[in-house]
């Protein structure tokens, strides 16, 4: 597969972000496919040829969503060599609490650690994701991504 975007979720948000930019990207007729984490393998990982996206909420102090760290805590030893491959990361949190979005950042220093390029700033949304400056928010990302392919 040429792009895809791998997402954890608990409540939903993150899998309507991704629904969202998958759209977007597609209607500039770019391929995106996603996948729930719980349905990743590290061979769909290493089968990327230009972009990987991922994304996952922020629970507790910090932490990705729990099928994300299941899957960071059982697989990121096996990440394969992502050189030459574009990287890009979203997720949502709340912004009371200390460690806003902090699961992005995880994911960023996980995935860049194996040779992966960050073509664009993180994406972190704040609250609701109905909201219209993250609805913008989530345009621009997708817009940013999709100038990159």
């Amino acid at each position: 597969m040429k792009n895809l975007l791998i997402y954890g979720t608990l409540t939903g948000n993150t899998e309507n972000v991704a629904q969202q930019i998958k759209t977007l990207v597609e209607e500039s007729a770019k391929e995106l496919e996603i996948k729930n984490i719980n349905q990743t393998s590290i061979a769909d990982i290493s089968a990327v040829e230009n972009l990987l996206i991922v994304a996952s909420s922020t629970w507790d102090d910090g932490l990705p969503c729990s099928d994300m760290a299941d899957f960071l805590e059982e697989s990121a030893q096996d990440l394969p060599d992502l050189a030459g491959k574009k990287l890009a990361f979203f997720g949502c949190g709340d912004s009371n609490y200390v460690q806003f979005c902090k699961a992005v950042d995880i994911l960023e220093e996980t995935f860049t650690k194996k040779g992966g390029e960050k073509i664009c700033n993180s994406l972190k949304i704040d609250g609701y994701v109905e909201d219209e400056g993250n609805q913008e928010k989530i345009k621009n990302f997708a817009k940013e991504i999709t100038q990159s392919l």
